[in-house]
């Protein structure tokens, strides 16, 4: 039997993180949840298959993106960022996000860009 895909979603507002937690066990998958520079010490030990994070998260949400894609040991982990707006897709891209994911977002959405990556 093949092992769960593993998802940590970085994000501090508790009714977004609910609502990608809520999706992510739809699909089956593990899922764990932190906060700010947390965060990016549990993609150490947890070795997600994929990483959720708010861009906004208390102005650490680009600065941990660019930690995981800049760590050897973490770098091939795909991160989707959750950004206000479409026109943020190029604030994203020099944060090396894999992809972005504008709020408000539908499920469909969300599952459309997860299944992306697991």
């Amino acid at each position: 039997m093949e092992a769960s895909k593993k998802v940590l979603i970085i994000e501090d507002n508790k009714r977004l993180a609910d609502t990608l937690n809520y999706s992510a066990h739809l699909l089956k998958l593990d899922v764990y949840t932190s906060i700010g520079e947390i965060g990016y010490n549990e993609i150490k030990m947890l070795h997600p298959d994929l990483v959720i994070i708010d861009y906004w998260l208390n102005e650490w949400g680009g600065n941990i993106c660019t930690k995981i894609k800049s760590n050897p040991i973490t770098n091939q982990t795909p991160v989707i960022m959750l950004v206000a707006s479409q026109k943020m897709g190029k604030a994203i891209k020099e944060n090396s996000a894999n992809a972005y994911l504008s709020i408000p977002f539908n499920t469909n959405q969300l599952n459309t860009v997860i299944h992306q990556f697991i």
